[in-house]
C-alpha cells in the first residue's frame, strides 16, 4: 500500500477513536439541551471526516489497482462472505430507509427531533462507524488499543458522576444530580447504561493481567518502577485533563475553545499508554488499577440508582466470569460458578416474590429498588407499564398521526411511523393516567423497551433487521470462542433466541469443558468475552431503558469490531516453519 494509504488508515483509526471519546464524554451547557443532541451532532461532523478520509483511501486503492480491480458485484460478495454482519447491517439501513420514506414526520426522521436527534442521518454515522472498523481494523493490536480507549474514557465519566455525589461538580444543573447522579451522559439511567459497556471489559482485562502475573518475568525494581510511574502519571494526567475543560467552561469561564486542545491531549496520550514486556511489578500495577476502574464502575452504578442497567451489568459480568471459567477451569469450578451465578438468579428473583424470606430487602437503600423489579403499581415501573399498554394500542389500532386518515395504515406494521415519530404518534393512545405520575406537559418519545420502539418507528422489518443484526454478532463471538458447535442446529438457535441462546452455549460449555478457543491466544480469546458480555449486557438494558448516542455508538463500534476479529480468524495462520521463513527473507 502506498504512503497515502497507510496515512488514510491511520487517520481512520484516530477517526472511530476519537468518537468512541468524544460520545460519552461530550456536552455543552450552552445548548438547550445540553447532551444528546449535542452529542449526535458531534458524531455526525467526525463521521463526515471519517467518510472523507474513507472515500480518499477508496480512491487512492482504486487507482493503485487499475485494470486489476475485480467487478463490483464480486467484490461486494466476498465482503459479504469475509464479514457475515455486513448485510445485516445493509438491512438494518434498508429498513431505516425505508420507515423515513413512509413516515408520518418525514423531515423530523430525517435530520432527527429535538430532544434526541437520533434521525436517519444519526443512523447513518453507527453504520458508517462499524463499516469503517469492520474493514479497515486488521491487526489485534488495534481492537485492544480500542477497548484500552474505551476503559480510559469511562474513568473520568465515573470519577465526575462521583464529584457530583459528594457536591464538588463545578456546574450547575437544574436539578439535585447528588442523590442519582447523572455525570456527562445526562441521565442517571443513561450513565448506567454506558458504564455497562465497558464494565465487562475491565473484568476480561482484570482476569487476563491476574493470568499472566503466574508466567510475567521478575524484572529489577530498578527497571520496572520508573515504568509504572510512568503509566500512572499518563493516565492521571489524562483524567486532569478532562477535569481542567470542565472548570474552564463552566458558566462564568466560557473557554470553549478547550475542547479542541484537550481532545487532542487525550489521544497524543494513548500511544505511550503501553508496556512493550510487562513484568511481575508492572503487571501487578495492572491488576491494581484495572482492579481500581472496576471499582469506580461498580460505586458508579450503585449512586445512579437505576435498576435496568444494574440487570444489564450483572448479566454482562456473570457471562465474564463463566465464559473465562470454561476455558482451563477444571469442571468442578465451572461447575461450583455456574452454581453461584444460578443461586444469585433465584436470589433476585426471590427478592421480587411476596411472602419469601427476602422480601424484606426491599427495604435496604440500593439493594432496595433491585427488589423491586415487579411493581407495576408506583413510580416508574408505573409508568412504563402504561406506556407498553398505550403503545400495544398503537401498534394494534393503527391510528392516524394527523386529521386526516393514515394513506399507509395496512403497511404500518411493516414500516411503522417512521425514525423519531413516537412522541407524535403516542398522543392518540395516551393514557390519562400517565399525567398522575408525569405530570401533564411531559409526552414520552421512548417506550424504554427497545423492541416496541423498533416496532413503532421502524415496524417488523427494523426490528427483524436490528435484532439480526445483534444476534448474528453474538453468533460470532460464540463460534470464535468454541462454545457453539459445528452444524445447523446451534447457530440456528442463537440467531432465533439471540441472549438465551447464548446462556444455553455458555451452560453447556460449563458442563462440557471448553475445546475450540483453547488454541486462541489468552488475549484475544479475553477480548473477544468482553465484547460477547458488553453485547449482551447492552441487549438487556435496552429492554427496559433507552438506546442514546454513547450507547449506540459503542455497541455498533464493538460489533465491527467482532466483525474485525471474525475475519482475521479466517485468515490462514502460517506454519513456525513458514512465519520464520518469511520473517528471514525479509529485507
Amino acid at each position: 500500500m502506498s504512503r497515502l494509504g497507510a496515512f488514510c488508515g491511520q487517520v481512520l483509526e484516530a477517526g472511530w477513536l476519537a468518537i468512541i471519546v468524544v460520545a460519552p464524554v461530550y456536552f455543552n451547557v450552552y445548548t438547550s439541551r445540553v447532551f444528546e443532541p449535542d452529542k449526535a451532532t458531534l458524531l455526525r461532523n467526525l463521521s463526515v471526516a471519517l467518510a472523507v478520509v474513507w472515500l480518499l483511501w477508496w480512491l487512492e486503492a482504486r487507482a493503485a489497482s487499475g485494470a486489476n480491480a475485480a467487478p463490483l458485484g464480486k467484490r461486494l460478495r466476498a465482503a459479504t462472505q469475509a464479514n457475515p454482519l455486513l448485510l445485516p447491517a445493509a438491512l438494518v439501513l434498508a429498513a431505516n430507509v425505508l420507515a423515513n420514506l413512509f413516515s408520518v414526520v418525514p423531515q423530523i426522521s430525517l435530520w432527527g427531533s429535538y430532544l434526541r436527534l437520533q434521525g436517519l442521518l444519526t443512523t447513518l454515522c453507527y453504520l458508517l462507524v462499524f463499516a469503517v472498523i469492520a474493514a479497515h481494523m486488521r491487526r489485534e493490536e488495534q481492537a485492544q488499543r480500542f477497548v484500552t480507549v474505551g476503559i480510559l474514557v469511562s474513568v473520568p465519566v465515573g470519577l465526575y458522576g462521583m464529584m457530583q455525589r459528594f457536591r464538588l461538580d463545578p456546574l450547575l444543573w437544574g436539578q439535585d444530580v447528588s442523590q442519582r447522579v447523572t455525570s456527562s451522559l445526562g441521565n442517571p439511567i443513561f450513565l448506567s447504561a454506558f458504564m455497562l459497556l465497558v464494565t465487562p471489559l475491565v473484568v476480561a482485562r482484570l482476569a487476563q493481567a491476574v493470568a499472566a502475573l503466574r508466567t510475567a518475568p521478575a524484572r529489577p525494581l530498578a527497571v520496572e518502577g520508573p515504568e509504572v510511574a510512568r503509566l500512572a502519571g499518563l493516565v492521571l494526567a489524562q483524567n486532569a485533563g478532562l477535569f481542567l475543560v470542565a472548570k474552564l467552561t463552566a458558566p462564568g469561564n466560557a473557554h470553549f475553545w478547550a475542547y479542541t486542545p484537550m481532545l487532542g491531549f487525550f489521544l497524543l496520550l494513548l500511544p505511550f499508554i503501553r508496556a512493550p514486556q510487562p513484568g511481575k511489578l508492572l503487571v501487578g500495577a495492572q491488576i491494581v488499577g484495572y482492579s481500581l476502574v472496576l471499582l469506580v464502575h461498580l460505586v458508579t452504578a450503585v449512586l445512579s440508582q437505576s435498576r435496568g442497567p444494574w440487570l444489564g451489568l450483572l448479566a454482562g459480568v456473570a457471562l465474564v466470569v463463566l465464559v473465562l471459567a470454561v476455558r482451563g477451569a477444571p469442571r468442578v469450578v465451572r461447575v461450583g460458578l455456574f452454581a453461584m451465578v444460578l443461586a444469585a438468579l433465584l436470589a433476585l428473583v426471590g427478592m421480587n416474590v411476596p411472602g419469601t424470606p427476602l422480601e424484606g430487602l426491599k427495604h435496604i437503600p440500593q439493594v432496595g429498588r433491585l427488589a423491586n423489579l415487579g411493581e407495576t403499581e408506583t413510580g416508574s415501573g408505573r409508568v412504563r407499564l402504561l406506556v407498553w399498554r398505550a403503545s400495544a394500542e398503537l401498534l394494534g389500532e393503527r391510528p392516524p398521526a394527523g386529521p386526516a386518515p393514515d394513506g399507509f395504515s395496512a403497511l404500518r406494521p411493516l414500516v411503522g411511523y417512521g425514525p423519531e415519530s413516537f412522541y407524535f404518534t403516542f398522543t392518540k393512545v395516551f393514557p390519562p393516567e400517565l399525567w398522575l405520575w408525569e405530570g401533564y406537559s411531559s409526552t414520552p418519545d421512548r417506550a424504554h423497551n427497545e423492541i416496541i420502539d423498533q416496532l413503532a418507528m421502524q415496524g417488523a422489518l427494523g426490528l427483524l433487521s436490528w435484532l439480526l443484526v445483534m444476534h448474528v454478532g453474538l453468533l460470532l463471538a460464540l463460534r470464535m470462542l468454541g462454545l457453539v458447535p459445528a452444524g445447523r442446529l446451534w447457530p440456528l438457535l442463537v440467531l432465533l433466541t439471540g441472549v438465551f441462546g447464548v446462556g444455553l452455549a455458555v451452560v453447556r460449555g460449563l458442563l462440557r469443558g471448553g475445546r475450540g478457543g483453547a488454541t486462541m491466544p489468552l488475549e484475544r480469546y479475553v477480548l473477544i468475552v468482553g465484547l460477547l458480555a458488553a453485547l449482551v449486557g447492552h441487549f438487556v438494558e435496552v429492554q427496559i431503558g433507552i438506546a442514546i448516542v454513547a450507547t449506540r455508538t459503542y455497541a455498533w463500534a464493538m460489533l465491527g469490531v467482532l466483525a474485525a476479529l471474525w475475519q482475521m480468524e479466517q485468515q490462514p495462520h502460517p506454519t513456525p516453519d513458514v512465519a520464520t521463513a518469511s520473517a528471514a527473507a525479509a529485507p
